[in-house]
């Protein structure tokens, strides 16, 4: 499922008009506004996912409880770009 009105997507509405002026159609494009960052963030940037912050600031026995053993931030592609 898909939400449109999610705060990531945008609109853009292309609104046309006759030469006299009158409406004369309109489309209305969805996008996905960060669709790189989610693939990858920028050179240089950290990425904010909840789950980055919960390989930073877990200790070891609660990695340990989670199944994530020694595993960090490093060992995860979209947390280490």
């Amino acid at each position: 499922a898909r939400n449109d009105n999610s705060s990531r997507f945008g609109k853009y509405i292309d609104v046309r008009f006759s030469s006299s002026g009158k409406l004369a159609g309109a489309r209305i494009d969805t996008y996905l506004l960060e669709k790189v960052r989610l693939v990858r963030p920028s050179e240089g940037e950290r990425n904010y996912h909840v789950f980055y912050q919960l390989l930073e600031a877990a200790t070891y026995d609660e990695r340990m409880e989670l199944g994530l053993g020694g595993l960090g931030v490093l060992d995860f592609k979209l947390l280490n770009c």
